[in-house]
C-alpha cells in the first residue's frame, strides 16, 4: 500500500512538472516575440526608473534594443517599437513576465504585464491574466 502512494506520488510530481514545462516561454520564444515589433525607436528610455510594481530599474538603449535590470532582481530584455515598448524580464534562461507600455510622455510608460506562458505569447487577449505597470524616468543625478 506504502508503495502505491509512492508511485502515485511521483506520478503527480512527473504530471505537474510536465505541465509546467509545457507552459514555459523560452528565451528563444521571447526574442521571436520581441523581433515582430518592428516600428522605429521614437523614444529614448536610456536611465533609471521607477517602477511601483516591482522596483528602481536602470535601462540602456542602443537603437531599438532595451536592456537593464530591476534592482529587486529581474533582467530585462526588450525593443521600443514607435511610441511603445515591449519587454521580457526573465532570471538566467526563463522569462518570468513579459510587458508592453505605450509613452503617456517622456517620463512615463504605462501598460501592462503578465507572467510569461507560451499560450499568451501571441495572444491578444491578455486581459484574464494582465496587471498594470508603470515606469516613471528618475532625474538624471549630477
Amino acid at each position: 500500500m506504502d508503495i502505491l502512494k509512492f508511485v502515485r506520488g511521483i506520478v503527480l510530481i512527473l504530471l505537474f512538472a510536465f505541465l509546467f514545462i509545457s507552459c514555459a516561454l523560452s528565451m528563444q520564444q521571447g526574442q521571436t516575440w520581441l523581433d515582430a515589433k518592428t516600428g522605429p525607436a521614437n523614444l529614448d528610455l536610456s536611465g533609471n526608473w521607477m517602477c511601483p510594481e516591482f522596483s528602481m530599474a536602470q535601462l540602456n538603449q542602443e537603437g531599438r534594443n532595451i536592456t537593464g535590470a530591476f534592482y529587486s532582481g529581474g533582467l530585462i530584455k526588450g525593443v521600443v517599437n514607435a511610441d511603445s515598448v515591449s519587454f521580457l524580464v526573465y532570471d538566467a534562461d526563463t522569462i518570468v513576465y513579459m510587458a508592453e507600455l505605450q509613452s503617456v510622455d517622456q517620463k512615463t510608460l504605462k501598460g501592462r504585464y503578465v507572467p510569461a506562458s507560451s499560450h499568451l505569447l501571441n495572444s491578444k487577449n491578455w486581459d484574464e491574466f494582465a496587471r498594470p505597470i508603470k515606469l516613471i524616468k528618475m532625474p538624471t543625478q549630477k
